[in-house]
């Protein structure tokens, strides 16, 4: 803003901006003060946009000064009323669409203060960019307040788009009064909402009912602003469906509604789509600049979906039985067409036997005239379109060609007729009891009664119709003369019944034909062989048969049970066959027979067309005895009952006691177990003193008497050896007794030979015993030992006492012992060395003086096993401990270690040469077994010394060192340098090992490893169980004073 006063203003003074006010503006600068007569004030906080303001400015009181420095204005502030200085300026243009048509129609350009006052003059505008709505100039436009608006054309069914037009101004016409706007060019807004362009119908999945509506927008519209509650029908025009969804709202000008189709084809549809923005949520249809779509109606859709197949039917329109067109109905209007015979063709099985030779077309209707076979209203046919094999577009709605199509079932519009009627003898009792009517089509089940049939040679009872909905019915008839041969007339009444298609059929009269076939009436078993399982059937058929025409063969029979090995036929030419079986499961087995089709033929040929199958065979096969178990029921030891299986059901009427024995012994009594007149008895012996003794197996005997099946069939002598008897009898223990001084002995006395034998032994040490010894041939003593480590007070607990059949008798049954050892003359065992954690496995061993050796068993590791050779005397315990690294305190070797082993001897044989066997496991190394050496510590010096080592022997990755040793520490076994050559050498006595007297083993250490997870113990030496592994015999005990008994426990 520039402020004038009377006379220059003083350029040498700045002045201060509060001494000046600017109504609704403040003063941010003094700026111009160049010795004029003029300032200029910088403002801001002033409205935008509004170049017409005229603020009134107030200057304080001796706020400036002249040249001569004369302050003013003197007295008071003054205040003045700014005049119009600023021009107008376009702030913007706008395309718009003031008639909501889809086409751009004026262009609004808004000034930055009233130019009313302005005229309108075309001269000064041009359009330098007809952008994506490719608008021009009508030629004329209006001046309201602060717009100029230019009328223009713009494309048809575009608001919007990617490129923005643009327009200059350029000439005198817009003016505030004083002021006129200067040129300018101007990129156009988007003014204009966006509206409907386009829809077209589609139906997208072919079947004939519009599902789809593409809705094609002026523009593009904002994603996620289009909603299906916004949209509606508006006039179907045939259209059946309702819009139900959105798809394809991408923010391009195109989307897709989905539609809940109609119940009714309708591709020839052509909808009005109404929009009404309050339809679904507060947002509507929108362009990227936010213009809203108004509530509008779309003109009708474009027909876009071809008319498709509905149906296609076989017709007899003349009514006589005979198929003599198919109509093809499309889902609109085809009347259009021009329809070609050579455009169709016919599948199905019977495509064979049925062309066209003509064609017209009706309304939505093609019919096509068929050459076909008579009497079959059924056919199976499918029918096909290729649209290009004549003339293109044949089929069409006007503009829209139908597509191929191909396989369409043709659905049957012919009514249904009797073609033949067959008697038949389904029960097959010899008598004819049903007749099968063919008609020439299938026919619906529900609309066939029996009422609507007749016959003057006997009476329709009743309907069945075998496979639902076929071609088929079968009367139930009776009154029929006897025999298979007779073929009576049949009557069905007119319009009794229907189609699958509701076709309902003429009245007719037919005469049956001959179609009953011999038929099996009864089938016995037997058991030609008495093995206890049926081995032949004989049939009886219902007539005599021609045993040349007919298919005697095993392959032609099957039971439900069992096979059918041969087939033989007695006389020639009657009415009974025998089958040769196998396969059947006991005696009472009375399988179903099975014969195929074609199997039986009579002097006519009449044969089963189908299989058939006899259920009611008749036992007559005598049952044997399948299984015995014998059972001890009072507990007492002895034997004395039996369960009898037999091959098939018992009558329990017909069985005496007195026929049968149990081990030799007479059976006095027999209880069913609780179901009568089935396979199973129980003999029983009822007088004690008559009982088998003991609780093994027994055989049982039948002498024949009266014992017989439910058919009568009465059971053959069963002998000794026929059954393999079972053991159900359970084993009866008689005593458990412990006895011992160095170790345990339990002996389990039991009425038979027991297979399994555990006894938990608890009390110092806890262990379960299983492995025995057996004496005596009744009672049976069971003999397990176990030679503890621990003296003291030993519980055994009887846990298990099974025979070979699993009969336990076991019952915590207990005795106990108490243990101690004699004094060995030697030191308790050692501490092992190392920690916990560093202890690979240790074995501790009792030795007594002059035995010569002793043997460490030590499972798994570097150093797997030791064996120290002496000449020391002196008793007590040893211990040797493989370990991961070395004990505190113990300094490392020169050379590389493979292993390290701990060996502590008690009193003279810790200060005794001796010779060290080591046996080494060297995979852990790729140095040759050769250069290993053993390395002693000895604590005085706490320095090592290597011996001279020999390789024993060696096989794959184990190796066996020997070497000499003074005295026992910590060894270690090391990779040695191949220049090194100080060892020392040591000279040893070693002695020789006693022979055991009682197996001729070594009399030296016995060592016997529980496996590196055990934690250490210590033990002296005690025989073994029977059967449970080595160990000292009765000499060794009493040779223990010169033996060496190694215990192992291992620990990690």
């Amino acid at each position: 803003m520039s402020v004038s006063f009377d006379e220059p203003v003083n350029d040498s003074v700045s002045y201060a901006t509060g001494n000046f006010t600017v109504s609704n503006a403040n003063v941010a600068a003094i700026a111009d003060n160049d010795g004029d007569d003029t300032l200029r004030l910088e403002l801001d906080s002033v409205t935008p946009n509004d170049t017409s303001l005229t603020p009134d400015v107030t200057v304080a009181q001796n706020a400036v000064q002249d040249t001569n420095g004369n302050a003013g204005p003197a007295g008071s502030s003054t205040t003045v009323t700014a005049s119009d200085g600023a021009a107008p300026v376009a702030l913007n243009a706008t395309y718009r669409d003031t008639t909501d048509d889809g086409r751009v129609d004026r262009v609004d350009v808004v000034y930055s203060e009233d130019v009313s006052g302005s005229s309108y003059s075309d001269g000064d505008w041009s359009i330098t960019s007809s952008g994506t709505v490719d608008i021009a100039k009508d030629g004329d436009g209006t001046v309201s307040g602060s717009e100029v608006r230019l009328n223009v054309t713009g494309a048809a069914n575009t608001t919007g788009g990617s490129t923005a037009p643009t327009l200059d101004y350029s000439g005198s016409s817009v003016t505030d009064g004083p002021n006129d706007a200067p040129a300018q060019t101007l990129t156009m807004q988007d003014g204009a909402a966006p509206t409907f362009a386009g829809l077209t119908t589609v139906d997208a999945d072919s079947n004939g009912t519009v599902d789809t509506l593409n809705v094609t927008f002026t523009e593009s519209v904002a994603s996620g602003s289009v909603e299906a509650a916004d949209f509606s029908i508006d006039s179907a025009n045939g259209l059946s469906g309702t819009v139900s969804g959105v798809a394809d709202d991408d923010g391009d000008a195109a989307v897709n509604l989905t539609l809940n189709e109609g119940s009714s084809a309708d591709t020839g549809a052509t909808p009005t789509l109404a929009y009404t923005q309050s339809g679904g949520s507060s947002a509507a249809v929108q362009d990227a600049a936010g213009n809203q779509m108004i509530d509008t109606t779309s003109d009708a859709a474009t027909d876009s979906a071809a008319p498709v197949v509905l149906s296609s039917a076989s017709l007899d329109r003349n009514g006589d039985g005979t198929v003599d067109s198919v109509g093809v109905q499309y889902s609109e209007n085809v009347s259009a067409s021009s329809p070609e015979i050579g455009d169709y063709s016919l599948g199905g099985s019977d495509s064979g036997a049925i062309m066209f030779d003509s064609s017209l077309v009706s309304d939505d209707t093609v019919y096509l005239s068929t050459i076909a076979p008579q009497n079959d209203t059924g056919l199976d046919l499918a029918l096909s379109y290729d649209a290009s094999a004549g003339t293109q577009g044949s089929i069409t709605d006007g503009s829209n060609p139908a597509a191929s199509f191909s396989g369409e079932t043709v659905l049957d519009r012919a009514d249904p007729r009797m073609v033949s009627v067959t008697t038949n003898d389904t029960n097959r009792n010899g008598t004819v009891d049903a007749l099968t009517v063919t008609f020439t089509e299938p026919v619906n089940d529900s609309s066939v009664d029996a009422g609507d049939f007749s016959s003057p040679a006997g009476s329709v009872d009743g309907v069945t119709t075998g496979t639902a909905d076929d071609n088929r019915t079968t009367l139930s008839v009776s009154g029929l003369s006897a025999g298979t041969a007779v073929t009576p007339d049949v009557t069905l009444a007119g319009d009794s019944l229907l189609d699958l298609s509701g076709n309902d059929n003429p009245s007719q009269t037919l005469t049956a034909t001959d179609t009953a076939s011999p038929a099996v009436t009864a089938a016995s078993t037997a058991d030609t062989n008495g093995d206890g399982s049926v081995d032949r059937i004989d049939l009886t058929l219902s007539e005599a048969i021609d045993d040349d025409a007919s298919t005697l063969a095993a392959s032609a029979f099957s039971l439900s049970d069992g096979a059918v090995d041969s087939v033989s036929t007695g006389t020639a030419n009657d009415d009974a066959v025998s089958l040769s079986v196998s396969g059947l499961s006991g005696s009472d087995a009375t399988p179903d027979v099975t014969y195929a089709g074609g199997t039986f033929l009579d002097s006519l040929g009449n044969a089963l067309s189908g299989s058939a199958t006899f259920t009611n065979t008749t036992s007559g096969a005598a049952p044997t005895v399948e299984s015995a178990t014998v059972l001890d029921r009072d507990g007492d030891g002895n034997v004395d009952a039996a369960n009898v299986t037999f091959t098939g059901a018992i009558d329990d009427a017909t069985v005496s006691p007195g026929d049968w024995t149990i081990g030799g012994t007479t059976v006095d009594s027999v209880d069913t177990l609780g179901t009568t007149d089935d396979d199973r008895l129980q003999l029983r012996i009822t007088t004690d003193a008559a009982e088998v003794n003991g609780t093994g197996t027994a055989d049982v005997t039948y002498t024949p008497g009266s014992t017989a099946d439910l058919a009568g069939n009465e059971i053959a002598a069963v002998d000794a050896g026929d059954v393999d008897e079972v053991d159900g009898s359970t084993p009866v223990v008689t005593d458990v007794s412990a006895t011992g001084d160095e170790r345990v002995q339990v002996e389990v006395t039991a009425t038979e030979s027991l297979d399994s034998v555990e006894v938990d032994l608890s009390g110092p040490e806890s262990t379960t015993l299983s492995s025995f010894a057996v004496s005596g041939d009744g009672p049976y003593v069971h003999t397990l030992t176990y030679a503890p480590d621990t003296e003291g007070e030993y519980t055994a607990t009887l846990q298990t006492a099974a025979d070979a059949a699993g009969n336990d008798g076991a019952g915590g049954e207990q005795d106990s012992v108490s243990i101690s050892f004699p004094d060995s003359g030697g030191s308790s065992a050692p501490s092992a060395p190392g920690s916990f954690s560093s202890r690979v496995a240790s074995s501790t061993v009792t030795v007594f003086g002059g035995t010569g050796s002793v043997t460490f068993d030590l499972g798994s590791g570097p150093v797997d096993s030791v064996e120290v050779s002496s000449d020391a005397s002196g008793n007590g315990f040893a211990r040797a401990t493989t370990l991961s690294s070395l004990p505190d305190g113990v300094s490392s070797p020169d050379d590389p270690t493979v292993g390290v082993v701990s060996i502590q001897m008690p009193d003279d044989w810790a200060t005794t040469p001796a010779t060290l066997r080591m046996r080494v496991d060297t995979s852990a190394t790729d140095v040759d077994p050769e250069r290993l050496r053993v390395a002693h510590y000895d604590e005085s010096t706490d320095s090592w010394d290597t011996f001279e080592t020999d390789v024993e022997s060696q096989q794959g990755s184990t190796a066996v060192l020997t070497a000499e040793t003074p005295g026992f520490s910590t060894f270690a076994v090391v990779q040695s340098d191949p220049a090194a050559t100080e060892t020392v050498e040591v000279t040893t006595a070693t002695a020789t090992p006693t022979p055991d007297s009682s197996d001729g083993s070594s009399a030296g250490t016995t060592a016997a490893a529980d496996g590196p997870e055990s934690t250490t113990e210590t033990g002296t030496a005690s025989s073994t169980t029977s059967g449970s592994g080595p160990g000292f015999g009765v000499v060794a005990v009493v040779l223990a004073l010169v033996a060496v008994v190694a215990v192992v426990r291992r620990r990690r």
